[in-house]
């Protein structure tokens, strides 16, 4: 891992400490004590971390990384431009037309190419991405989970994906009108479909109507969900639940 050529790709994000990890547990788990602009990037994960406490798929020849952000003014913002960020970045280095799942999922092909998570530690916000970029995905999995290898996109350099992640994340957090939440509901494959939601144990139906403008998914276009208290259920082309 060439961090030399990260740090001259990266904008003006304060780039500081970085670690490269052949396998570790989790990249976000790493960074808990860590000082905004730290990044931590691993070939393996051996507990790689979704969100609600599910676990992430993280084999060899994907790419997870983790780095601290500032906290933002409105934090329930910063999954929403993680997520461009990676769609954007990925589009242009890999040819791909990606496609982002509420909340946190960038999807390709109708399955899913990445997830993050974001995690509010002392020190600001620990943002955790992880890629299929050349990995196999598991035969349990190959109805849902997809890799850039798979989808037949461009095999970029790591740096370069890292680098332009961060660039344009950072660039979204000094944007106060939040003009990357166009980007976000244009890319969103969610809405105008029927999708299945569960709140409080309970499953409901309806059809995905708009992203607000802070985050909330509407239902019809009435109800509002948060991503804390919602599972989502969309059927791909193969007919799974994704």
């Amino acid at each position: 891992m060439d961090f030399d050529v990260i740090k001259q790709n990266i904008g003006d994000f304060p780039l500081g400490k970085t670690f490269w990890f052949e396998e570790t547990d989790s990249t976000n788990d790493c960074l808990k004590e860590s000082a905004v602009g730290t990044l931590a990037v691993a070939d393996k994960q051996s507990k790689g971390k979704g969100t609600r406490g599910r676990s992430f798929e993280s084999g060899e020849g994907g790419l997870y990384f983790s780095f601290v952000s500032p906290l933002w003014e409105k934090p329930n913002l910063m999954t929403p431009a993680a997520a461009v960020s990676v769609s954007e970045t990925l589009d242009e280095l890999t040819d791909l037309k990606t496609e982002i799942k509420w909340v946190n999922d960038v999807y390709a092909g109708g399955r899913k190419l990445c997830g993050i998570l974001c995690e509010r530690t002392k020190e600001g916000v620990v943002v955790g991405i992880g890629i299929n970029i050349e990995n196999d995905v598991p035969k349990e999995l190959s109805g849902c989970a997809t890799s850039v290898k798979i989808e037949g996109g461009k095999i970029p350099d790591k740096e370069t994906i890292i680098a332009g992640i961060i660039r344009r994340f950072s660039a979204f957090g000094k944007d106060e009108s939040h003009s990357f939440m166009a980007e976000y509901r244009r890319k969103n494959l969610l809405i105008g479909r029927e999708i299945e939601y569960v709140v409080g144990g309970e499953t409901f139906s309806g059809v995905a109507t708009d992203v607000t403008a802070d985050g909330l998914l509407e239902v019809d276009g009435e109800r509002l969900l948060s991503s804390g208290d919602v599972r989502i259920k969309l059927k791909n082309k193969q007919g799974d639940n994704v």
